[in-house]
């Protein structure tokens, strides 16, 4: 038994009813029926036109139709001269298996995917909006389909644009101003680079040299920028410089750091403000809040402010030893690193070092930056310290003084190298070092030895 649905096309039994085929077909369909559809369908044939006997076809797809016995079984069906589609792609069905034997149709897979596959090859429609179509295009200007597969993977829009009434003209508009390999880089860092027009990117960059603002680097580390538009990234800027009275070159010095401010609205810039301001316990236009935020890690304002605030506090309310601490976490960036994380961290760094609660308050206080790093990373590089000859209050104070200390691998061959310059070719002694741990933050060679010999 078949089932068999039928619309509004000539020789049809009747529109938008569905039937049986098959042996129950004979109680459905009687002569009386039949002959009702009839009439009723003659009356909207053209004037004058008779009705040919109908036969019953089964076709290989299950459906059951009437057909002229004149029309020929290759020849398409047309109604007022239009191409009809498959039955199964003109109506919203549901799982009934209307296309048997047809390999597009698969019974496992959602009718509205199966109806807009057949209505995609049936029409043959442009390739507007298709990811084949898109990925040619940017081949065409010369961007390799790995860099393309990412910026379509996080710019999805660009699938649906028009490709050459939009895409194209994008494309040949930023070629001429990048070249293919500057595009390419700049695509990677600016997913919807292509949004905007080079001249529109121009302004931005123009207005923030006209703010005395070192337009080129916050271009190289923060590409987005310049992709906003110019009265957006006024308002953050006018926000950042009211909120805290800062001066045109304290704006200068904020944005060379902070060249990722200018990325959100003004909301999230003062919220972040908020959240510091609440957390030194300063008001925001006073000369120590702005020297916080000058000093602040580069990751100020890349969270939201509440996860800001959050962090710091639970960071100051577990190792802190003061309140001046929460300055020195947020100039240290510990801000970062999220809560589950810095706990388990500082559990593993006083199960290597061997350190008390007591002793963990006391490093992470001095240099929180410890819990940026990997435990396991630091206790071989304390060790390799300690290998070395240095004591191990020697080592911690050295770290306090320069906490970049503990992130270096002292084994690695630089590092070793660096070491025996010191103490084999200027001839200092590990004590020496160790009050002047500074000289361990220079490459072994002449910019070393200068500083030496100031301090000799």
């Amino acid at each position: 038994m078949f089932l068999y649905t039928c619309t509004r096309a000539v020789g049809c039994v009747q529109p938008g009813r569905t039937g049986l085929t098959g042996p129950q077909a004979e109680h459905t369909l009687t002569p009386r029926r039949l002959a009702r559809s009839s009439h009723g369908l003659q009356q909207r044939m053209l004037s004058g036109a008779s009705i040919q006997q109908k036969r019953i076809n089964y076709s290989r797809h299950g459906t059951h139709c009437f057909d002229h016995q004149k029309a020929g079984l290759s020849k398409p069906f047309t109604a007022h001269d239009l191409p009809v589609l498959p039955v199964c792609t003109r109506l919203p069905l549901s799982s009934h298996r209307l296309c048997c034997g047809n390999s597009l149709l698969s019974h496992q897979q959602p009718c509205s995917a199966l109806r807009r596959k057949l209505l995609t090859s049936a029409t043959k429609s442009a390739p507007t909006g298709k990811a084949d179509a898109v990925q040619a295009e940017f081949a065409k200007a010369g961007i390799s389909a790995e860099v393309t597969q990412k910026v379509l993977k996080q710019y999805k829009p660009y699938l649906m644009w028009d490709v050459e009434t939009k895409l194209r003209p994008a494309l040949q508009l930023w070629l001429q101003e990048l070249g293919t390999e500057q595009l390419s880089q700049q695509l990677q860092k600016v997913r919807r680079l292509l949004v905007r027009k080079p001249e529109q990117c121009s302004e931005v960059y123009l207005w923030l040299m006209s703010k005395g603002v070192n337009a080129a680097r916050v271009r190289e580390k923060a590409p987005i920028v310049l992709a906003r538009e110019l009265s957006a990234v006024q308002s953050t800027f006018e926000a950042l410089q009211q909120a805290s009275a800062f001066s045109d070159a304290q704006m200068c010095t904020l944005l060379h750091k902070h060249y990722g401010a200018l990325v959100y609205g003004p909301k999230h810039v003062l919220g972040t403000f908020q959240a510091v301001s609440s957390l030194l316990g300063m008001p925001m236009k006073s000369d120590s809040f702005r020297e916080v935020i000058l000093a602040a890690g580069d990751r100020l304002f890349r969270m939201s402010p509440d996860t800001l605030h959050e962090r710091v506090a639970f960071f100051c309310q577990m190792y802190a030893t003061g309140t001046h601490v929460v300055r020195t976490a947020l100039t240290m960036g510990v801000f970062g690193t999220p809560e589950a994380v810095m706990q388990s961290r500082a559990a593993k760094l006083q199960e290597q070092l061997g350190w008390d609660n007591e002793q963990l308050k006391q490093k992470l206080s001095t240099f929180p930056i410890a819990l940026e790093s990997q435990p396991s990373t630091i206790a071989c590089n304390v060790q390799a310290l300690q290998g070395a000859g240095f004591s191990q209050s020697q080592v911690w104070a050295m770290c306090s003084h320069r906490p970049a200390l503990l992130g270096c691998k002292w084994t690695s061959d630089t590092n070793v190298e660096k070491l025996q310059f010191l103490t084999l070719l200027l001839g200092l002694t590990l004590d020496d070092i160790a009050a002047r741990p500074n000289l361990l933050s220079y490459s072994a060679g002449s910019q070393m030895a200068a500083p030496v010999k100031r301090c000799k």
